[in-house]
C-alpha cells in the first residue's frame, strides 16, 4: 500500500481547500510505524495471481485488455499479530503506535483520509475517553461502508482468521457505528461466528488493544465465498418464490444511471426479466431475491455482491452493463471464484458530467439473446 503525499493532497479536486489544506496538515504529521519495532508475529503473508488464467473470452479489446492486465497483478494475504498498546482512531479506524500509524491496519488505503491530529493529542491528554480491551481484531476500513467491498474485504477476514486458529472467545470485533447499524451486518451478527464475540462499536471515542490483529484476505478467495454462500443458505426461507430472470438497475441519486432507462426497461420486459432495484431492501430481501437467478442482467454495482447468495452457481449467467468509460473486473473476478457464467460486458457511452450513461438498445437486445441463448 502506498500512502498519498501531501501534494497529492493538496491537488484532489473532490475536496474544497479548507479540507484539502486540513487533510495535507493530517498527512504531514502523521509517519508510519514499523511493525519490526514491536514484538509482533506474521502468521500469514501470501501473494498469489488468483486470476492468471482466467478466461479473457470478450469480443471487445478494450474489455480483454484491461482485464487482462489486472489478471496478472497479485493479491496480497496477510495476517499480523502485534502484542502492544495500539490505539485504533474514531473517525477513520486507523491503528496508530507511538504517534504513528500501522499502514497494514488499513490495507487497501484508496482514500486520502488520516486521523485527526487535535483528536489524537486530546486523546494522549487524558480529555477524551478510551475503551480499552485486551484483544482485538478490526472490522474499520477505508471503504467499509461499501456493500461489495465489506464482503470481500472485511467479512471475509473472519476465515483468515479462522484457518489460522486465531478466533478464540476472548477476541472482541470492532466495527463503526455506521456499518453496525446496517442490515448486512447485522444479518451476519445473527447468523456467522460473529455472534460468539463481543462487538465495540465505535463511535467517537478511542479504542486501545494490547493485542491486535491485522488482516488483508485475498478479496476473491473461492473458500471464502463459499462460506458465506453456505451460511446464507442455510438461514434462508426456501418457500419465496424468488425470481429466475432479474434486471438489476440502480435507483435513488446514484451515478452511472441510465439515461435511456425507459426503453432498456421496455426492451427487458420483453424478455420477462423482472425490474429490482436493491436500494432501501433490507439484507435478507436482497437475498431472497438473488437466491434462484438464472439470468442476470445488471448495470454495475454493489448490488450485484448477492449473487453469493444463489443456491445453483452452475445455472447462473451474467450480462453486466458499464460505461465505456470506466470499466470494472469485481463480478468477473467473483464468477471465477464462485464458478457461474459471466457471459459478457455490454459497454454503452462514456459517463456524462453527472457520470451518467447511455446504452445501445439493440446492441443490449442481442446481448440479451445471446444469454439466453435464444
Amino acid at each position: 500500500m502506498v500512502l498519498p503525499t501531501k501534494k497529492e493532497i493538496i491537488k484532489d479536486r473532490k475536496y474544497s481547500l479548507k479540507d484539502r489544506l486540513k487533510l495535507a496538515a493530517d498527512r504531514f504529521f502523521w509517519n508510519t510505524y514499523e511493525l519490526s519495532k514491536s514484538k509482533q508475529e506474521t502468521l500469514l503473508h501470501e501473494g498469489v495471481k488468483l486470476f492468471e488464467h482466467a478466461s479473457l473470452d470478450f469480443e471487445e479489446r478494450s474489455i480483454r485488455e484491461y482485464l487482462g492486465g489486472l489478471n496478472a497483478m497479485d493479491d496480497f494475504e496477510y495476517l499480523i499479530k502485534i502484542e502492544d498498546s495500539i490505539y485504533f482512531d474514531p473517525n477513520f479506524g486507523w491503528a496508530i503506535k507511538d504517534g504513528k500509524i500501522i499502514k497494514e491496519s488499513m490495507p487497501r488505503c484508496e482514500v486520502m483520509a488520516y486521523p485527526s491530529i487535535s483528536s489524537y493529542l486530546k486523546m494522549k491528554s487524558g480529555s477524551e475517553k478510551v475503551i480499552e480491551v485486551k484483544k482485538l481484531l478490526s472490522f474499520r476500513d477505508n471503504a467499509e461502508g461499501n456493500y461489495f467491498h465489506f464482503f470481500a474485504w472485511v467479512l471475509n477476514r473472519l476465515w483468515v482468521m479462522e484457518e489460522n486458529n486465531e478466533l478464540s472467545d476472548d477476541l472482541n470485533i470492532l466495527v463503526s457505528e455506521k456499518i453496525y447499524a446496517t442490515t448486512y451486518f447485522q444479518f451476519f451478527l445473527k447468523h456467522s461466528i460473529l455472534k460468539k464475540h463481543k462487538i465495540i462499536v465505535q463511535t467517537n471515542q478511542w479504542v486501545k488493544a494490547e493485542l491486535a490483529y491485522f488482516v488483508q484476505p485475498h478479496g476473491y478467495k473461492p473458500k471464502y465465498w463459499e462460506n458465506i454462500n453456505q451460511l446464507i443458505q442455510k438461514s434462508l426461507n426456501s418457500s419465496f418464490v424468488a425470481p429466475k430472470r432479474v434486471f438489476l438497475t440502480r435507483g435513488g441519486s446514484d451515478n452511472r444511471q441510465l439515461v435511456n432507462k425507459v426503453e432498456v426497461e421496455a426492451l427487458i420486459r420483453k424478455y420477462d426479466f423482472i425490474t429490482i432495484d436493491t436500494a432501501g431492501l433490507t439484507t435478507e430481501v436482497q437475498f431472497f431475491y438473488f437466491q434462484k437467478v438464472e439470468h442476470l442482467l445488471a448495470i454495475h454495482g454493489a448490488g450485484m455482491t448477492n449473487i453469493v447468495a444463489n443456491e445453483n452457481f452452475s445455472k447462473v449467467r451474467v450480462l453486466e452493463i458499464m460505461p465505456k468509460d470506466r470499466i470494472a473486473s469485481h463480478f468477473y473476478w467473483l464468477s471465477n471464484a464462485l464458478g457461474f457464467d459471466y457471459h459478457n460486458i455490454c459497454l454503452g457511452s462514456d459517463q456524462d458530467q453527472n457520470l451518467n450513461f447511455v446504452v445501445d438498445t439493440a446492441k443490449l437486445e442481442e446481448e440479451i439473446q445471446k444469454l439466453l441463448k435464444v
